[in-house]
């Protein structure tokens, strides 16, 4: 090994200058250990690389085959730690298109059974319905209109302590059909949206998935504001008002992707008919 090079440095002594070469400290040296110790933190580093990608990969598998689960559902079976599934979440979507089916949270109903009747009943009754009289759903949706929206006493009537048209329809899947379990009288109004079954609504959805599918995004979770965002560019399609008259966004996104899933080509959807006429301008 070829000896330092002296390093050349001027000094001032009574305005002179005075040069010396003065040795330049040797470089240390990379002792053994050292080198062992880089070369162990290269493998280990390497080693969780794979890892992490051998678990991404198994977390994306069973997080498609298992829509609706919980980052502890998977872990669980997986046999990883929560924080892990959770961290490698994002690098697992990336592995294949297709859809995740975010898990449903369970939710305490508003209003009992006995406080819609009771409503149903109030308003037939500040209305002078007469008994053999039916209730239709917009007389109901004006009278709660025309109440305040909130009231400093509780038992006091207003908007906000009354359940909305769309929660009877929610609930019942029909306006009549309250109206009947409430015991008062119905009548049968034409249909407000004409052509349009649970099943063509399943479909609509079933649809969407499978666009997803085929976005070349990864994993995409399958939520409302997703779909709206699908259904924007899609006008034939039905509108999220239109999915909460046929039932809860978790049944219908349910049925839907068991329907994706089983169903090698989707039919046609019939498009969304609203008071008897498109709800695009026909051309």
């Amino acid at each position: 090994m070829a000896p330092p090079r002296p390093k050349k440095v001027t000094k001032t002594r009574k305005g002179r200058s005075e040069s010396s070469l003065v040795p330049a400290a040797p470089a240390p040296a990379k002792t053994s250990r050292g080198i062992t110790k880089s070369r162990s933190a290269l493998a280990l580093q390497a080693e969780r690389s794979r890892d992490a990608g051998a678990d991404s990969l198994r977390i994306a598998v069973w997080m498609h085959d298992h829509p609706g689960s919980t980052l502890q559902q998977a872990a669980d079976a997986l046999g990883l730690l929560r924080y892990r599934v959770r961290l490698l979440l994002p690098m697992a979507r990336t592995y294949f298109d297709g859809y995740l089916i975010p898990p449903s949270k369970p939710g305490k109903a508003r209003f009992t059974e006995a406080e819609m009747f009771a409503a149903l009943k109030t308003c037939t009754k500040r209305l002078g319905i007469r008994k053999g009289e039916a209730l239709s759903r917009a007389q109901y949706a004006d009278w709660r209109a025309g109440l305040p929206l909130t009231s400093s006493n509780r038992n006091d009537l207003s908007q906000a302590t009354l359940p909305s048209h769309v929660t009877y329809r929610r609930r019942y899947g029909k306006w009549t059909n309250a109206i009947k379990l409430a015991g008062l009288t119905a009548n049968e109004p034409p249909r407000e949206y004409d052509g349009l079954e649970e099943e063509d609504i399943i479909l609509w959805i079933a649809v969407w998935l499978r666009s997803l599918t085929q976005a070349g995004e990864g994993l995409i979770d399958a939520t409302q504001r997703q779909y709206r965002i699908w259904e924007r560019s899609n006008p034939q399609a039905p509108c999220e008002e239109v999915l909460s008259l046929r039932g809860t966004w978790a049944s219908l996104l349910a049925a839907a992707a068991e329907l994706e899933k089983n169903t090698k080509k989707l039919p046609k959807p019939k498009a969304v008919v609203e008071g008897g006429r498109s709800k695009t301008p026909k051309r």
